[in-house]
């Protein structure tokens, strides 16, 4: 993806507004990281510097008199969650969930929504259904 670089001044001219190696324009953000770097140091680099962009990007819409919008809860997939949390408490293994409840995808694909129910579902019953995206 080497070639895939913007020439210098490319996301300016876009109107995105330079910050750094960070780039934002609107609610729209563009992290520049070196990928040589360890992990850890890329996900504090990282969370540091989408927190100042949320900071950045309510301040401007507060300053417009717009709210952001709020999280939106999901109750469609409560069933589902549950459903899935069931199968399991019945001894259930993932791949059995995954072959039952999401025949025509791949299995990779279905394993990783099964445990993306699973946490939902974990969150629903602890009580911490606010937290479900």
């Amino acid at each position: 993806m080497e070639g895939d670089a913007l020439p210098p001044g490319e996301l300016e001219r876009t109107g995105f507004l330079t910050m750094g190696n960070t780039r934002q324009y609107q609610n729209l953000l563009l992290i520049q990281v070196d990928l040589n770097s360890p992990m850890k140091d890329l996900l504090h680099h990282t969370r540091k510097i989408l927190k100042y962009g949320q900071e950045q990007y309510k301040r401007e819409m507060g300053a417009r008199g717009l709210e952001l919008p709020t999280m939106r809860r999901r109750f469609e997939d409560y069933v589902l969650h549950l459903r899935i949390w069931d199968l399991k408490k019945e001894g259930k293994r993932n791949t059995e969930i995954a072959r039952l409840v999401f025949p025509n995808l791949s299995v990779q694909s279905a394993l990783y929504k099964v445990r993306d129910h699973l946490k939902a579902a974990n969150k629903l019953i602890s009580g911490h259904y606010r937290e479900i995206s």
